[in-house]
C-alpha cells in the first residue's frame, strides 16, 4: 500500500500533468493567433477553446479529490466515508478571485495590445500574451484542485489536519509556510502559479514535510538569492529566521455580507444556478445584471441573487471556524456538495416520474412487467427459438459455451429489418456481459455496423447497451433502425429487462433519442442540456429583440417566436426549480417539441430541435 507522502506525490504529479497537458494545447492553438486580432481571436472560437479546456481541466482536478482523500484516510489506518459527494462542476468555471473564469482568460489579450502599444515586436508581444495565459490557466486548475482537495477533507469527518508540502523549484513566501499544520477548515494561503499540496492527516502528528530551513538549505547559493534576495538569503545563512526574513501573505478581492468582508463569487448565482435555485426557493430577490462572454457584455437578462452571493470553498472554512458540521451545510447550500447530511439536499422523490427508474419489485425481474403465466418467449423472425438474455449471459466464475453463445445471437438478430440483414461477425463474452458487433445488409451490400451490449448490473438486473448504429448515407431514413430496436426491445421485455443505456450523440442522435422518449441518466447530463437550452434561448432573445420593430417579419412568424420563448423559459425554470427525477422534471421528449408547430416537417428548424441537435447526453430507457 503507498504511503501518504507517496499518495501526496501522485496526487501531485496528476494535477501538474493535467496542467501540463492543457497548457501544451494552449500553446499549439496559440501559434496560430495574430497579434492584430487577438481580442477578435480571445472573444471567439479561439477563447472558447481555451475556456473549454480550462474547465476540463478544473473538472479532471475536482473529480480526483474525493479519490485522493479517501486513499489518504485508508493509507492512515482512518475510515474513508464522507458526509457528501463532491460536485466537480460546481468548482469549475471560477477564475482564483471568484470572477467568471472567461474574463480572466481575456486579460493576455490586453496584455498583448499593451505591449504593442509600449513598441514591443509583435512576435515578443505574443509571446508575453501567451505566458500571462499559461499563469492564468495553470493558477485556475492549480487552485481548484486545492479547493476540492479541502472540500472533500471537510466532508470526510476522520480528517483532522493538513500539512502544507512545498517541492523545488518554489518562491520564497511558499518556502517560509513548508511543513506548516492547519485545521481542514484552514483556507490554503497561495499566489499565482502556486503549485503547492495539501497532505490530509487523520491524526494530529509531522509527517516527513521538509521545513523551511530544510528547503533554504537544499538551494544553492545563486538560487537562494533569486528566491529570497540577495540581503534576504544572507541574513538566513547568518542565522536568521526564514519566516522573519519573508512575508508570505497577499491580499484578496472581498465582498460585503452582513456587515463583513468576505470572499465571494458570482458564478452559479443566476437564477439557473445551482447555487442561485437554492436561494430562489429561501426567497432571495434577484436583479438583472449583464452576463459576459469571453469578457464582453451582453444583455442584462440574467437575474443574479442580491441578497446572499455565493460563498467560495476558503471564505466557507473561515466562516466556519473549525465547525465541521457547519462547514458542510455551508459547502452544500453553495453547491458544492450534494447529497449532504439531513437539511443540505433535495430529498429523494416520493413516487416515480418520467426521470427516475421504475421502484424495485414492480413487475417482473427489475421492474419490467412479468410475462404472463404460460405464455412461452416468441419465436425469432427466422423461425429458430431465441434463449432469453439471462441465459446467454456468462456468470462469473462459470464456464462460458461460446458455440451455443453465438448461435443464441444469430437467431436474435435472425430475419428481416426493413429490408436490411444483419450478420453477426463478433462475440465477444465476459463474466455477466456479452457484447456483439455485426455488419447490416442491403441486398448483398455492406450498409452499415451495429454494436450491442447486454449485461447484468450489480444488483442482478438485466439491461441492454445500445453502443452503435452506423449506416451509409445512401441506406439512412430508410427504417431499418426503428424495425430493428423494435424487436430487440421486444427481447428486452420478455427476458425481463430493467432498462437501455444508450449514448445520444452523433449527428442527430441528441434529437431523435429524446424525440423517442429517452430520459436522462443523471441530472449532470440534464445540467449539461439546460445550458445548450439557456445559450438557444439568449440567441432568441437576441433575435427577437432585432426584429422587433421590422416590418419585414411577418407577425405569425414574430409571435411564434415569442411563444417558443415564453415556453422555453418556462421548462428552464422547471429544470432548476424541480428536483431530478420529480413529477415536475422536463423529460428530454418536452425539449424537443419546444417550439415545434402542426406544419412543421423533419427538414423544419425549432428551438427544440435546435437545443438538441449535435448534443451528446447518456440517455436510458426503463422497461
Amino acid at each position: 500500500m503507498a504511503t501518504p507522502p507517496e499518495l501526496a506525490r501522485s496526487h501531485y504529479e496528476q494535477v501538474t500533468s493535467t496542467i501540463r497537458a492543457i497548457i501544451a494545447q494552449i500553446q499549439a492553438l496559440w501559434r496560430t493567433l495574430s497579434p492584430d486580432r487577438i481580442e477578435d481571436d480571445l472573444l471567439g472560437e479561439a477563447g472558447a477553446t481555451i475556456a473549454a479546456a480550462t474547465i476540463a481541466g478544473q473538472i479532471s482536478v475536482a473529480d480526483a479529490a474525493a479519490v485522493y482523500i479517501a486513499a489518504q484516510m485508508i493509507a492512515q489506518g482512518a475510515s474513508p466515508a464522507a458526509d457528501g459527494r463532491l460536485d466537480a462542476r460546481a468548482f469549475s468555471g471560477l477564475a482564483p478571485g471568484g470572477g467568471p473564469l472567461e474574463s480572466l482568460l481575456f486579460l493576455p489579450a490586453i496584455g498583448v495590445r499593451r505591449r504593442l502599444a509600449a513598441g514591443l515586436p509583435p512576435a515578443e508581444a505574443m509571446i508575453g500574451g501567451l505566458a500571462d495565459m499559461s499563469m492564468y490557466v495553470s493558477t485556475a486548475i492549480a487552485d481548484t484542485a486545492r479547493a476540492a482537495d479541502q472540500a472533500a477533507m471537510t466532508a470526510t469527518p476522520s480528517c483532522v489536519a493538513y500539512v502544507r508540502v512545498v517541492r523545488l523549484p518554489a518562491c520564497s513566501r511558499c518556502i517560509v509556510l513548508s511543513g506548516q499544520m492547519y485545521s481542514q477548515s484552514e483556507g490554503f494561503l497561495r499566489h499565482p502559479r502556486c503549485d503547492c499540496q495539501t497532505l490530509p492527516l487523520a491524526e494530529r502528528e509531522w509527517p516527513d514535510v521538509p521545513t523551511p530551513q530544510q528547503l533554504f538549505d537544499r538551494l544553492d547559493a545563486r538560487q537562494q538569492q533569486r528566491v529570497f534576495t540577495v540581503a534576504g538569503a544572507r541574513a538566513i545563512r547568518e542565522g536568521g529566521d526564514v519566516g522573519q526574513v519573508v512575508n508570505a501573505r497577499r491580499g484578496m478581492s472581498t465582498a460585503s455580507v452582513h456587515g463583513r468582508e468576505v470572499q465571494a463569487t458570482s458564478e452559479g448565482t443566476t437564477r439557473r444556478g445551482l447555487y442561485g435555485r437554492r436561494r430562489a426557493r429561501a426567497g432571495d430577490q434577484f436583479a438583472r445584471f449583464a452576463g459576459q462572454r469571453h469578457g464582453t457584455a451582453t444583455s442584462a437578462r440574467y437575474l443574479r441573487t442580491v441578497t446572499t452571493p455565493r460563498l467560495m470553498p476558503e471564505e466557507i472554512f473561515r466562516l466556519a471556524d473549525g465547525d465541521r458540521a457547519h462547514a458542510i451545510r455551508l459547502l452544500a447550500r453553495n453547491g458544492y456538495l450534494r447529497d449532504g447530511p439531513s437539511g443540505t439536499a433535495s430529498p429523494p422523490p416520493a413516487g416515480r416520474s418520467r426521470n427516475a427508474p421504475p421502484p424495485a419489485g414492480a413487475g417482473g425481474a427489475g421492474g419490467a412487467p412479468p410475462v404472463p403465466p404460460g405464455s412461452a418467449p416468441g419465436p425469432a423472425a427466422g423461425g429458430d427459438e431465441v434463449p432469453l438474455m439471462g441465459d446467454l449471459l456468462p456468470v462469473a466464475g462459470g464456464s462460458t459455451d461460446v458455440a451455443r453463445l453465438e448461435d443464441g445471437l444469430r437467431a436474435l438478430f435472425a430475419g428481416d429489418f426493413a429490408g436490411f440483414t444483419v450478420e453477426v461477425t463478433r462475440v465477444r463474452p465476459a463474466a455477466n456481459r456479452v457484447m456483439v458487433t455485426a455488419n447490416v445488409m442491403r441486398d448483398g451490400e455492406l450498409a452499415g455496423e451495429i454494436w450491442r451490449t447486454f449485461r447484468r448490473d450489480e444488483q442482478g438486473r438485466l439491461y441492454a447497451k445500445h453502443d452503435l448504429l452506423e449506416l451509409g448515407a445512401p441506406f439512412r431514413r430508410r427504417g431499418f433502425s426503428n424495425a430493428v430496436n423494435a424487436h430487440l426491445e421486444d427481447w428486452y421485455r420478455r427476458s425481463g429487462a430493467h432498462r437501455i443505456e444508450l449514448n445520444a450523440g452523433m449527428d442527430n442522435g441528441g434529437y431523435v433519442w429524446a424525440a423517442k422518449g429517452y430520459l436522462f441518466a443523471s441530472a449532470e447530463e440534464a445540467e449539461n442540456i439546460a445550458e445548450r437550452l439557456e445559450r438557444q434561448l439568449d440567441a432568441l432573445e437576441s433575435w427577437l429583440e432585432e426584429h422587433k420593430d421590422d416590418d419585414g417579419t411577418p407577425d405569425d412568424e414574430y409571435e411564434s417566436a415569442e411563444d417558443a420563448y415564453s415556453d422555453g423559459e418556462a421548462l428552464l425554470r422547471r429544470m432548476h426549480d424541480e428536483p431530478f427525477g420529480s413529477p415536475g422534471f422536463p423529460a428530454p421528449g418536452e425539449i424537443a417539441d419546444l417550439g415545434r408547430l402542426p406544419h412543421h416537417t423533419a427538414a423544419d428548424s425549432w428551438l427544440g430541435k435546435r437545443v438538441l441537435m449535435g448534443s451528446s447526453w447518456n440517455g436510458v430507457k426503463y422497461l
